[in-house]
């Protein structure tokens, strides 16, 4: 892995990357990574040749000065956790470097830009697209990677790439939780212990929403919301909208709506009863799985996935890294390894978020492989 400063430098490496034929992925970020992060990076590893992470506060998205001067910067633990993943490039600018001149360029994208964050941040998006769009034209990656945690940032740029032509494919990558539901975000570092304790009622209010949904209107699983977050002493709800999926509009009535971003986490697929073949203390987390099985249950290097052991009881998350195919091979690594032993027998599950509607009709793989881990 390489660490670059200079935009030149980057662009010069990554010209002959092209001439080999390889697509370039890109994962723009602010530092400070975590699970959530490595997740997007390893999707892009996963699907390019050559994977380049951006790290790069950008000042002209903070529309708070003392949050820009509190934000995060860790780029020594930031470049470990990169190389682990398998990322080719760390670019890693100055502020001069990408703004050598002001940037006085203007985006706006309604509605999608101008509701909710757009509202309450204002200049926020015009940041994100000139940073973004930037990134864009130095790398010229074949895809970028976003977290569905910013869902709304999401659509803003997918209407930037399309009213500027550029050509990018917007790789949307599921969110990442801690245990205890709270979405992983940067800033999570900045919360006190208080506060970190109460967050994730802020989930817990919003996933029992979806079983309220069914049976309750708009107005009334709004209400619902509000008051289950506004219930907890320290919590107070700045904003809290139902809309649709594509505009990112308000909606009044559930039916009004093309798509209403009302999402449930299903199970996916089920490798049921695999064998474990090794116990690997000398790596640094995730499962190596035989790639016969992944492509039977429908997974993916770098997904993130459940084990459960039917010996001890152990359930835990890792991700998965791709093993020799035919081999049979169920290795557990780093950490991991510590909770299981060679011969347990164990299940692993895969999830995957979908709109409510969707999920009902969805039918997740379930594998039950032979002897020896065999197809």
């Amino acid at each position: 892995m390489k660490l670059v400063h200079s935009i030149a430098e980057l662009q010069n490496d990554l010209f002959y990357c092209r001439k080999e034929g390889k697509k370039i992925g890109l994962v723009p970020t602010m530092g400070a990574l975590h699970e959530g992060h490595a997740s997007l990076v390893r999707s892009s590893v996963a699907e390019n040749g050559i994977t380049v992470v951006s790290v790069f506060v950008n000042p002209t998205q903070f529309n708070d000065k003392n949050d820009l001067k509190n934000y995060p910067r860790t780029l020594e633990a930031d470049c470990k956790l990169l190389e682990q993943c398998g990322a080719d490039y760390v670019f890693a600018p100055s502020v001069e470097e990408m703004y050598p001149t002001p940037d006085n360029r203007q985006f706006e994208f309604p509605p999608v830009s101008t509701v909710m964050e757009g509202a309450h941040r204002p200049g926020h998006f015009n940041g994100v697209c000139q940073v973004v769009s930037r990134l864009f034209y130095i790398v010229k990656p074949d895809r970028s990677y976003f977290g569905e945690k910013d869902f709304q940032q999401i659509a803003v740029v997918k209407a930037m790439v399309k009213s500027l032509g550029l050509g990018v494919d917007i790789i949307e990558c599921p969110i990442v939780r801690d245990a205890d539901g709270l979405a992983m975000s940067s800033r999570n570092t900045l919360l006190a212990a208080d506060e970190r304790a109460i967050a994730p009622h802020i989930y817990k209010t919003l996933s029992e929403s979806v079983a309220y949904a069914k049976s309750h209107s708009v107005k009334e699983t709004h209400d619902f919301v509000v008051a289950g977050i506004n219930s907890v002493d320290g919590l107070d709800v700045e904003y809290y909208s139902i809309v649709d999926g594509d505009t990112l509009l308000d909606v009044k009535e559930w039916d009004e709506a093309s798509h209403v971003n009302m999402m449930i986490e299903v199970l996916k697929s089920k490798l049921h009863c695999v064998t474990v073949t090794e116990a690997n203390l000398n790596y640094m987390g995730s499962i190596t799985i035989d790639e016969d099985l992944m492509d039977a249950a429908g997974m993916i290097a770098g997904e993130k996935v459940q084990v459960v052991d039917n010996n001890n009881g152990e359930r835990f998350e890792t991700y998965i890294i791709k093993g020799q195919r035919g081999s049979g091979c169920i290795c557990l690594n780093g950490a991991a390894a510590r909770k299981v032993q060679v011969g347990d027998v164990c299940i692993i599950i895969s999830y995957a978020l979908m709109d409510f509607e969707e999920a009902k009709t969805f039918t997740p793989k379930l594998v039950f492989p032979k002897e020896g881990n065999k197809i």
